[in-house]
């Protein structure tokens, strides 16, 4: 009797056994049914610039991790939705347009990586940049949709009356900022970009419209270089005002005695303009002009522009109102290094 109820037993246990093994399968099917991989989860991404802004595909798309590594990567064409498959997890995802061969992107980037410009800090492709997040669970239709913004300046440079002896003119603009990481955070700071002008058919010197990083500080220094056959002259100005990424900075001038510059910044769609307009090299000469306010003859202690006043010498007067004005002062250490690169015959 012991024996007949053992054998019950085994034999309850084997059916029990053989009716949880025919539930694994059924689970599985059904899951496959749904369409949906626990570990290969698809995400649509989509991309789109801002404003009327094309985008120069081919466009990159990159979805990091959160602890910074690349999970994926694909190459988009066109302005057509891809699809990319990932694990569940929040994300964050990097389009780029307008690489090219001027920059250079690690192979397997982190989220941290840099991309640089090969050379000279400038390029002549518009590098385009975006990011969102999105968190990836078992629903199905995730998608995403990323906007890309101009990630660097576009300069433009033109100059005129330039004499009739110089063979070659030179604009460097410093300083400038050489790398971005993929969280669009700029670095390398200090750094600069020299460009060759051409002289044109109606007798202006320019430079094809390039492309740079932001100034890293809070002031840049603009420097024009005229060469001759028997001698190099640099003229340099500092403007209190830095280039701005998505913000194409103008600059245009001619030389009269001295170079006098006017340029101006503009946000394309981009942003709206904001003018600026500076004076630079002929230092000991009578600057003014319809681009200087002129000093307020109505306020007494005033100093002249180019006199010794306060340990410095005045460079400018500017804002000039019935209660005071403001003064720019140039070192004298300053003063004595700009004076012998004046003025070019």
């Amino acid at each position: 009797m012991n024996y007949r109820l053992t054998e019950l037993k085994v034999l309850l246990f084997l059916l029990l056994l053989s009716a949880v093994s025919c539930q694994r399968p059924m689970y599985d099917e059904e899951d496959e049914e749904d369409g949906v991989s626990q570990t290969n989860l698809p995400l649509k991404i989509s991309a789109r610039s801002s404003g009327e802004s094309q985008i120069n595909y081919p466009a990159y798309i990159y979805a990091f991790a959160e602890n910074g590594s690349c999970s994926a990567s694909l190459k988009m064409t066109d302005n057509g939705p891809i699809e990319m498959k990932l694990p569940p997890a929040r994300y964050t995802i990097v389009a780029i347009a307008g690489l090219g061969e001027e920059y250079t992107v690690p192979e397997n980037p982190c989220l941290d990586d840099v991309i640089v410009m090969k050379e000279n800090n400038s390029s002549s492709r518009a590098l385009m940049l975006g990011t969102s997040t999105v968190t990836i669970t078992n629903k199905k239709n995730i998608s995403v949709s990323v906007t890309l913004y101009y990630a660097v300046s576009l300069v433009n440079v033109s100059l005129a009356d330039i004499p009739s002896n110089v063979k070659k003119v030179s604009l460097q603009i410093s300083p400038l900022y050489s790398s971005l990481s993929f969280t669009r955070e700029y670095s390398g700071k200090d750094k600069s970009t020299e460009i060759a002008c051409e002289l044109e058919s109606d007798g202006t010197w320019s430079a094809p419209p390039f492309y740079i990083f932001p100034g890293s500080g809070s002031q840049t220094v603009f420097s024009i270089t005229l060469e001759d056959d028997s001698q190099t002259k640099t003229f340099g100005y500092t403007f209190n005002g830095k280039p701005e990424a998505n913000v194409p900075l103008n600059i245009g001038g001619s030389y009269s005695g001295d170079v006098t510059v006017g340029g101006s910044l503009i946000s394309g769609e981009w942003k709206d303009p904001v003018d600026v307009k500076f004076d630079f090299g002929g230092a000991g000469e009578d600057n003014s002009g319809d681009e200087n306010p002129p000093a307020n003859p109505d306020l007494s202690g005033l100093p002249e522009i180019g006199n010794i006043w306060n340990g410095g010498i005045v460079a400018g007067i500017e804002n000039a109102s019935p209660t005071g004005a403001d003064v720019l002062l140039m070192s004298l250490d300053e003063w004595v290094v700009w004076l012998p690169m004046c003025g070019i015959s």
